[in-house]
């Protein structure tokens, strides 16, 4: 077993990348590596339920770029303190 999700919502996201990625063709870690510097690519992404740009910047991580994958709610604190966002600004 590659990957252990227990939530339903999960499962369903790791299959919606999966045929997202098939459907382009995908098949290897540098096929990836270029189809994310595309940004209608990471749009696509996000359009998939459960994939924010902490998931896409992860992915990139894993395929050998160089992301910093911020969660969330250290986000939404950064933009509370003041800090702009670069993220709102791209996909």
């Amino acid at each position: 077993m590659a990957m252990k999700f227990n939530h339903a919502q999960k499962v369903a996201t790791a299959h919606a990348i999966t045929d997202l990625l098939a459907a382009d063709g995908v098949d290897t870690r540098e096929d990836l590596y270029g189809w994310l510097d595309q940004q209608a690519n990471r749009a696509a992404l996000r359009a998939v339920k459960g994939v924010g740009p902490k998931s896409i910047d992860y992915i990139g991580n894993l395929v050998g770029r160089s992301h910093v994958a911020v969660d969330v709610h250290l986000r939404a604190f950064a933009v509370d303190a003041g800090v702009p966002d670069p993220v709102a600004r791209r996909v």
